[in-house]
């Protein structure tokens, strides 16, 4: 009877249905293309308005008062309104001072690459002062390529990166590339050669619409980026003074390679 009863029982759990395999994850469905709203013209000049960009409201902070004032023009330096060395600048460094950063008109990414890093090893907190406006300024986080490969690791679903090219701009997400007028060319490309700052903005918020948890954006010039252009591009984060897009946005940077393995402090 005791073999009975156990046949039985393996005959009820052999006929239990099995739970189903669970789902997996869906990706979100992917956002409508972002495609750059056509400037008003007059008649007759309709062919103009394929290359021309709308104008953008730059809105922002004021610069803090306290903060150091660094100019970058070229590989030269002033530090307030005397010229400096890195050396110099670095003595005036404590952890966390803010500093108010510049650059003229013909400063690049490539020139100032030793000044981002030694900003960012003093653990300074970096406000772009606007070239348009001086009045404002935005503040940003400097990553280096490790810092910015540790930020891509985060688990955080929608985490954007603006990468920066003469092109135009290109708005990937953890979750893949947002698609633009034409799928193999940038999100936002260039008309007219020049940079559409309205429609990138349109991209940030869309983007942050959909990840609504996504805490930051992060820049990515290219390596020989007029630094004019790469400010205004982080400026596209700020709608007003009283409403930013992103609660943080960082500027990526690659280190000289006589820094690349310098450890921050």
């Amino acid at each position: 009877m005791r073999w009975v009863g156990l046949i039985v029982l393996l005959a009820a759990c052999a006929d239990k249905p099995k739970a189903p395999p669970a789902a997996p994850l869906q990706k979100p469905a992917p956002l409508e293309p972002l495609i750059a709203e056509r400037v008003r013209v007059d008649a007759g000049a309709e062919a103009e308005a394929t290359y021309t960009v709308k104008p953008f409201t730059f809105a922002g902070d004021p610069p803090p008062a306290a903060a150091l004032r660094v100019e970058a023009a070229g590989e030269g330096l002033k530090v307030g309104a005397e010229p400096a060395t890195l050396a110099a600048l670095e003595a005036k460094l404590t952890p966390r001072r803010e500093v108010l950063l510049s650059f003229d008109s013909e400063t690049y990414l490539a020139q100032v690459l030793p000044l981002l890093a030694l900003l960012d090893d003093a653990g300074a907190q970096v406000w772009l002062q606007s070239p348009d406006v001086p009045a404002l300024a935005w503040p940003v986080t400097l990553r280096d390529e490790a810092d910015f490969n540790a930020w891509l690791e985060e688990t955080a679903a929608g985490k954007l990166r603006v990468v920066h090219r003469a092109d135009g701009f290109e708005l990937q997400t953890n979750l893949g590339k947002l698609a633009g007028g034409d799928p193999k060319g940038p999100t936002v490309p260039t008309r007219g050669g020049a940079y559409d700052l309205v429609t990138l903005q349109r991209g940030l918020d869309r983007v942050k619409q959909r990840f609504t948890e996504a805490p930051d954006v992060c820049f990515m010039p290219s390596y020989a980026m007029p630094m004019h252009d790469a400010t205004r591009a982080i400026a596209a984060n700020w709608i007003s003074a009283e409403k930013v897009i992103f609660a943080g946005a960082c500027l990526v940077y690659p280190r000289p390679a006589a820094d690349a393995g310098a450890a921050k402090r």
